[in-house]
């Protein structure tokens, strides 16, 4: 796991994952068409 040292990077890592978050549920609200096993490609 990696520790940033400044607090500035630590915010930057805490507002980028906030908004990260709630991109799954998100992106099926927005693909109902969408095959759900899809999600599953990587």
């Amino acid at each position: 796991m990696y520790q940033p040292e400044a607090y500035g990077i630590a915010l930057l890592f805490m507002i980028i994952s906030m908004l990260c978050w709630g991109s799954w549920a998100n992106t099926m609200k927005l693909t109902a068409g969408y095959a759900f096993q899809l999600f599953y490609w990587d």
